[in-house]
């Protein structure tokens, strides 16, 4: 009984560093924070500036960089983005097709997706 203990403990001890290297090298995430937020007519360009900052602090550079566009009519359009700059800040020239309320996502390479919400460009002028 008191070898299997051991065993159990021991194995426990290594495997600890092993749990914890990955669970720290999986944990990747991102929030992307804009400029400022553009008050757009629709089928107007607008330039889009926002910075992607791994774990909320830290400016970072991605592959893969665009803002998508989803408009009251579910047209989706993509717009890449181009980094410009500081580390981490982005550029995108974005057109919201439509009037009427849009939303809007940032997608941040291998970080995945930051949804900005919802713009309505029904009232732009």
């Amino acid at each position: 009984m008191k070898r299997l203990l051991r065993l159990v403990m021991s194995t426990a001890i290594i495997a600890i560093p092993f749990v914890t290297e990955s669970t720290a090298s999986a944990g990747g995430w991102a929030v992307s924070t804009l400029d400022e937020v553009p008050a757009p007519a629709p089928g107007e360009t607008v330039t889009v500036g926002f910075t992607i900052r791994q774990h909320g602090v830290t400016p970072v550079n991605v592959d893969d960089v665009a803002v998508t566009v989803t408009g009251p009519s579910g047209a989706v359009e993509h717009f890449a983005a181009r980094q410009e700059g500081d580390v981490g800040h982005y550029v995108a020239d974005v057109v919201f097709g439509e009037a009427g309320v849009n939303t809007w996502v940032i997608h941040q390479g291998w970080f995945g997706d930051h949804d900005l919400g919802t713009i309505d460009t029904s009232n732009a002028a």
